[in-house]
């Protein structure tokens, strides 16, 4: 069975808003950003925690409001919250999830 990955902020809703599997993946404002600052921080650069959170808030309401491809949760998309999660228990739920979809 061919498949793809694809991530982005409107790949379930307009780019492929007829994709077998769809995952809305989610955090908390605060740890998004404290994920990104050690992200940037891993490639040599020093970000102020304050203004990346208002960096982050300000994209995330533009992307909410913009009137072409608004982002909202897809239709029939899983929702993951990932606030209390570590990257291998996403990648450990979301493969539970396919793997059930797969079965049947």
């Amino acid at each position: 069975m061919p498949g793809l990955v694809a991530e982005g902020r409107d790949m379930g809703t307009v780019v492929f808003p007829d994709a077998i599997i769809k995952f809305f993946l989610n955090a908390d404002l605060e740890v998004r950003v404290k994920r990104r600052m050690l992200e940037l921080k891993k490639n040599g650069y020093h970000v102020d925690f304050q203004k990346l959170f208002i960096q982050m808030k300000t994209r995330d309401k533009r992307d909410q409001n913009r009137l072409i491809s608004p982002l909202c949760i897809p239709k029939n998309a899983i929702i993951l919250d990932s606030t209390y999660m570590s990257l291998s228990e996403v990648i450990k739920t979301a493969m539970g999830y396919i793997i059930e979809k797969i079965k049947t």
